[in-house]
């Protein structure tokens, strides 16, 4: 992640398909307040949290992202995928997934005996890349029913998954219209304490 690199990029990859109605005007409120590229969200974030805090919330992010980008931009998080692959041999699927994440491993399952976590992305199986959660479950499905052993590749490192449905959005005193830069930056001004 360069410092020179564009925002909303960085905020699509981070926030997944359920919340990407929410980057553009996330960038507009941002470019509003001077702040267009990684280098200034990290600078600006460091010296006033509460400011872009108030930026995100105006815009709708949930604080699930506000914490994502906030560990991210301080490296608090692992910013290079770390992989496992191992072999499975499963009688059965003991595990359930969300989109190309683990949901949930059942206890005392090979999976868990494995220490396949929640979370976990599937990368791979059988060195064929996995896109989405039907590719998993038929290739996966497949194998156990002819009793074939098979690899799979995880990122241990990738975030989970967010809700795949966002909140409905009521409207509220507390957080001006998003498209609204001047009713947002009037906000802004009036929430500094003084």
């Amino acid at each position: 992640m360069k410092d020179n690199a564009p925002v909303a990029p960085y905020l699509r990859k981070i926030c997944g398909e359920s919340w990407t109605h929410l980057v553009d005007p996330t960038c507009k409120a941002l470019d509003f307040i001077g702040i267009r590229t990684i280098g200034q969200l990290r600078k600006n974030l460091a010296t006033d949290k509460a400011r872009i805090s108030r930026v995100l919330a105006s815009t709708g992010f949930p604080l699930s992202i506000h914490l994502r980008i906030q560990n991210l931009l301080e490296n608090k998080e692992i910013e290079q995928k770390t992989t496992k692959k191992m072999m499975l041999h499963l009688r059965k699927l003991s595990m359930t997934f969300n989109g190309v994440y683990v949901d949930k491993v059942e206890a005392k399952s090979e999976e868990a005996k494995k220490g396949i976590k929640k979370g976990w992305k599937v990368l791979a199986i059988n060195k064929k890349p996995m896109h989405s959660q039907r590719e998993i479950i038929e290739m996966i499905s497949s194998r156990v029913a002819q009793g074939i052993p098979f690899g799979v590749e995880f990122s241990t490192s990738s975030p989970p998954p967010l809700p795949s449905q966002p909140p409905p959005r009521c409207p509220s005193l507390l957080h001006p219209n998003p498209h609204d830069l001047g009713g947002l930056l009037a906000w802004e001004r009036q929430s500094l304490p003084s």
